[in-house]
């Protein structure tokens, strides 16, 4: 049964993220036998299991260019996953923190690199 409903994935060259738990088998010497749950591929499994994209930004970088810059990478990136916003003022020590009701990402790896790039910017995937 496990292997009709996992057989797609089991070909050479796969990296695979498996999930399960192991029990004791219920007929014979009742052996300790790992049942799978799921199988997902790796390279998808940041997206699948993301329940966030973090961006913080400073209050003493931001500027219109910026706020456009965000607004073309959110744009381009379009997913799923919510976004929340962490403005900081660090002069009052003050933080905001504020969920995008219009922009929903993709949390990848070619999103987190073109943030990591803006100045003032931090990012993270929240698990």
């Amino acid at each position: 049964d496990d292997y009709l409903k996992f057989k797609s994935f089991l070909m050479p060259g796969l990296f695979l993220f498996v999930e399960g738990h192991v029990l004791r088998k219920t007929w014979g010497e009742q052996n300790l036998e790992f049942k799978i749950r799921s199988i997902d591929l790796l390279n998808e499994i940041g997206v699948k299991r993301a329940k966030g994209l973090e961006v913080r930004v400073s209050t003493d970088g931001l500027n219109a260019a910026l706020v456009k810059e965000l607004e073309l990478i959110f744009n381009e990136f379009g997913g799923g996953t919510p976004l929340f916003l962490k403005l900081r003022d660090e002069k009052e020590n003050l933080s905001v923190d504020l969920m995008s009701r219009k922009f929903r990402v993709k949390p990848v790896n070619d999103l987190v690199r073109r943030m990591k790039k803006l100045p003032m910017v931090e990012v993270s995937v929240v698990y």
